[in-house]
């Protein structure tokens, strides 16, 4: 996951979200060898330093600690939606 370096709130996700386009290969194959990948190269040194230039900092998670986080994001935002009256037309 990509997040500003100081705490603002704002989280952006890129290894998380390549999780979510890969519906055609099965099961666990799908996040298995592209997750040992992406937690790999976002530790990288070179890496790391052009995500702080950024002012973000990369953050690493498994498949199953992602499908937790989006299922709380979709509650937290959906109360938000509700609340708010917007309307997808």
């Amino acid at each position: 996951m990509l997040q500003p370096a100081r705490d603002s709130g704002c989280r952006t996700n890129l290894s998380r979200e390549t999780h979510s386009h890969h519906r055609a290969v099965p099961g666990r194959q799908r996040g298995g060898r592209l997750n040992t990948e992406t937690v790999r190269i976002l530790a990288l040194p070179d890496v790391k330093a052009n995500y702080q230039n950024l002012g973000l900092t990369a953050v690493s998670s498994t498949p199953e600690e992602f499908s937790g986080y989006v299922r709380e994001e979709i509650v937290r935002w959906a109360k938000v939606v509700k609340a708010s009256g917007a309307r997808a037309d």
